[in-house]
């Protein structure tokens, strides 16, 4: 590949349907707290421009700084935090963006060897561009699949917080056995598996929990790997305390309906904030499966546990 450095940008085009990112400057939805208080959404713009345009545009325009970036290994309450995070009108607040995911697509193997940082700084910074008034700062809940870009991440924000957020094997596993996200499905498979392992095995033969149970043992062991890198790791066990008290360590300034407010996100559903939070009632794994998935995750898990209490 015949890259340019002189301005820190690959030469190289980029796929077509790439150059020009969708729709993307947008919150969880339109049962986001803050775009309900602020009306925030329409005063961002509407698409992405090409990332030599953004570069233009974040080096002379306003743009927030970023403040945390969010890893986690799915289902395990990351939204949850992001809702939580919202309640502070300062901090302008961005869960899985949809343009995310064509980014890690369209750089991938630039990223792996560490020749992208400056698209990848560029790709995040422009969430903070035409900052309101009050705002103070971007935090961007990131998807669980880029845990295996975090050195990357970490390169092109050297001083930035990172969080990462995790949860028993098995808890995990059942919630996305009845939903996986589209890039867990089979026809990616190897492609994922190859972003997480550099040898990976015949995924394609595991079942559909073997499988699962495969990307959450690699995601929590990459993330151990680098867990120097973070400023905090919670366990979806402790997070009625611990998202709170993180949400303080990040500058937010709660006050007494800030309370009322977070009580009540803490007991809604994350995802669908109108109906209260209930356990799954879902579809359980049967006990061979839970055995399998403790079998391959389990482990790992546990040194997270120990890990974290070590820290505390």
């Amino acid at each position: 590949m015949n890259t340019n450095e002189s301005d820190g940008f690959l030469t190289t085009p980029e796929p077509s349907d790439d150059r020009i990112y969708p729709s993307d400057f947008r919150r969880i939805g339109p049962d986001s707290i803050v775009t309900k208080l602020t009306g925030h959404a329409s005063a961002l713009p509407d698409r992405f421009h090409s990332l030599r345009s953004l570069a233009d545009l974040t080096a002379r325009e306003a743009v927030l700084p970023v403040t945390a970036l969010i890893f986690h290994c799915s289902r395990c309450g990351s939204t949850l935090l992001t809702r939580l995070l919202e309640l502070d009108a300062g901090r302008r607040v961005f869960a899985e963006p949809v343009a995310l995911p064509k980014f890690l697509a369209a750089y991938a193997p630039a990223l792996m060897r560490g020749e992208a940082e400056a698209e990848l700084r560029t790709f995040i910074q422009a969430f903070g561009l035409k900052p309101l008034p009050r705002e103070r700062g971007l935090i961007v809940k990131l998807t669980s699949r880029s845990i295996a870009y975090l050195p990357a991440f970490r390169a092109a924000f050297p001083e930035v917080p990172f969080i990462y957020l995790f949860r028993e094997p098995v808890e995990v596993v059942a919630s996305l056995e009845v939903n996986p996200p589209p890039f867990l499905n089979d026809r990616h498979r190897q492609l994922v598996a190859a972003e997480f392992d550099s040898a990976p095995p015949d995924v394609a033969r595991l079942s559909r929990v073997d499988w699962l149970a495969w990307y959450i043992d690699r995601n929590l062991r990459l993330a151990l790997r680098h867990s120097a890198e973070f400023t905090e790791a919670i366990d979806y066990s402790a997070h009625a305390n611990a998202y709170p008290a993180l949400a303080r360590k990040l500058g937010s300034e709660f006050s007494p309906a800030d309370t009322v407010a977070t009580t009540r996100v803490l007991s809604r559903h994350s995802k669908q904030p109108d109906l209260a939070f209930r356990a799954n009632p879902t579809k359980r794994l049967t006990a061979e499966q839970i055995e399998t998935v403790q079998s391959m995750a389990g482990s790992v898990y546990e040194l997270w546990r120990q890990q974290n209490n070590h820290r505390t």
